[in-house]
Formats: structure tokens, C-alpha cells, sequence
């Protein structure tokens, strides 16, 4: 008994953690819904909640009604001091190493849930030919690098305004903008000038500042047939 314990105690301590897979956070799993196929209420299947309301206009209006947000998470793992320097997922979602899937790319309406269609997937109503996954990432991976050049504290320019500020008391940021808030002006420029209105002008789809969700995502609303 003795040895057999020790045993199984030694392979414990030699299995080395599995790595972590990362998942849009943002997204969950509802099994009150209203299935759009009645073979789904037997199985008991879940649905994948991954598009959420437009809080970024009024409660009432016609976009709230005819728009959804589709959430670029943060990731902790690109950068020094991630929890300093924001960072977003380069990933089209649904794409994660740990998303839901069943093999099919396409968005597929599966159940309602508050008025909603949701597919038994990760994948988003992005897929549905508004936005590639490598044109995702090359607008993703600009908006990192603007917020990388933003809010690294230890970058020269930042280090400047450092030391500037300390020496006026703060009266430096009368006289001109730091370089932080420079680049995140710039960050703005980008969004609204290349993003909706050249590269997305005349795709159903709209990115939103990530600065109006707090750099906590990038939020996307777009257009949801129903």
C-alpha cells in the first residue's frame, strides 16, 4: 500500500503542466434558449453567446437595434508589463487555440437568446465575409503598437515627460502634450480616419475606440442578419 502510494505520489510530481490555451473571455456558453433545430432540445446542446448589444449608442435607437459588438480581448502575454502596456489579441475570434469549434468556419444560426441568434461555436458574425483573419490582424497589430508606444513607462520619450513633469510640478503639461497622450490621439486618428473611414468605409462594420471600453477590448459592432 505503502509503495504504491509512493508511487502514484513521485508520477504526480513528474507530470509538468499542460500550457495554458487562450479563449475569448468575453464570450459564454447558455443552454435557455429558444433552439432553431428541435433535435438540439434532446442533446441538450449549449450556445456560444459571442456578439453582445451596442452600449455605445442609446438603449432605444435603431443602431442599437440593428448592431451587435463582436470583442477583441486583452492578452498578458505579448509585452513587458502587460498589465501597464495594453495588448489585444491579433486572433479573428473564433480563431483561438482554445475556442469552440466543430471544424466549420462559417457563423451558423443554431438558437435565440434575448432576441439574438447564436451559433454552438466561438466563431462570430465576422466571418461572414465582413473581415479576414489577416486583415484583422494587421489592424489589430497597428493598434498594439500605437498603445505599446503610449503607456510603455520606460521608452525614452516617456522617460523625458517623466523627469519634465517632476521638475515643473506638472506645469509642462500646460505647455504641450505629453508623448503618451500624442500617440493615443494618434491611436484615435487612426481608428476613426484610416480604419472606418478607408479601409471599412464601405464594409457593413464600424470599429469603436478601444479608449471608450477603457482598453479593456476593441469593440466592433456590426450588422447581424436576423
Amino acid at each position: 500500500m505503502d509503495e504504491a502510494k509512493a508511487s502514484s505520489e513521485n508520477a504526480a510530481e513528474n507530470i509538468e503542466p499542460s500550457a495554458l490555451q487562450f479563449f475569448n473571455y468575453h464570450e459564454f456558453l447558455v443552454n435557455d434558449y429558444v433552439p432553431l433545430q428541435l433535435s438540439l432540445i434532446n442533446k441538450g446542446a449549449s450556445i456560444d453567446v459571442c456578439h453582445f448589444p451596442n452600449n455605445y449608442v442609446p438603449k432605444y435607437s435603431k443602431a442599437f437595434e440593428s448592431t451587435r459588438i463582436v470583442r477583441i480581448p486583452r492578452v498578458f502575454d505579448t509585452v513587458f508589463l502587460p498589465d501597464l502596456v495594453p495588448q489585444f489579441s491579433t486572433m479573428r475570434p473564433g480563431n483561438e487555440p482554445a475556442a469552440i469549434s466543430n471544424g466549420d468556419p462559417e457563423f451558423v444560426f443554431t438558437g435565440k437568446y434575448e432576441d439574438n441568434y447564436f451559433g454552438m461555436t466561438s466563431v462570430t458574425p465576422l466571418v461572414a465575409g465582413l473581415i479576414s483573419a489577416d486583415e484583422l490582424h494587421e489592424v489589430v497589430t497597428k493598434i498594439n503598437d500605437f498603445l505599446y508606444s503610449a503607456f510603455n513607462p520606460f521608452s525614452l520619450p516617456s522617460l523625458f515627460d517623466g523627469i519634465l513633469f517632476a521638475l515643473t510640478g506638472g506645469l509642462v503639461e500646460h505647455i504641450y502634450y505629453p508623448y503618451s497622450k500624442r500617440k493615443l490621439l494618434q491611436l484615435e486618428l487612426f481608428v476613426e480616419s484610416e480604419i472606418n473611414g478607408n479601409l471599412w468605409k464601405h464594409k457593413n462594420i464600424k470599429m469603436i475606440s478601444p479608449r471608450r471600453s477603457g482598453y479593456l477590448s476593441i469593440p466592433k459592432p456590426e450588422y447581424v442578419r436576423q
